[in-house]
């Protein structure tokens, strides 16, 4: 399976390419009033309001840093069967596709602490490869505030 790769403080992270509908550049979003740190904005993508998470704040606790290499990735978001969502992922050092075999990968459940799953890890010459679970990215309660069918959200 094809992976896209990115980087965040020297670790190795990728999401299947399947998942990935359009890698953006870095846009204006607008914020949401009282969701976590790590929910960037929302912004119009195809006229659907697609909400953006900063991976980097998420993972480590900082902000992306904004250089020519720093994506939104815009994935397919289809958590507890709801067809048609889409989760924007800010991500660094997006300037590679990876090849990687199912049986290549090994399963852990680590990371949810942070709230997101990191899926499976790949391991190569140059160490971990952290796949992510496009579905898994955000914690439940994230989860339900931004795509229940009652969930009305106020921008900033």
């Amino acid at each position: 399976m094809l992976y896209l790769v990115f980087h965040v403080d020297g670790q190795r992270y990728a999401i299947s390419a399947c998942d990935v509908v359009e890698v953006l550049p870095i846009l204006e979003t607008k914020r949401v009033i009282g969701a976590p740190e790590y929910l960037n904005g929302i912004f119009c993508y195809r006229g659907v309001l697609v909400p953006v998470v900063d991976f980097c704040r998420m993972a480590c606790g900082r902000d992306a840093i904004k250089v020519m290499s720093t994506r939104i990735l815009v994935v397919n978001y289809m958590r507890d069967q709801q067809q048609g969502k889409w989760l924007g992922l800010i991500a660094e050092g997006v300037t590679e596709t990876r090849k990687i075999e199912d049986g290549a990968l090994r399963a852990v459940s680590v990371g949810e602490a942070a709230g997101f799953s990191h899926g499976n890890l790949f391991e190569d010459k140059y160490g971990t490869i952290h796949c992510l679970d496009s579905q898994r990215i955000l914690p439940d309660e994230v989860h339900r505030y931004l795509f229940s069918v009652d969930s009305s959200l106020e921008v900033a």
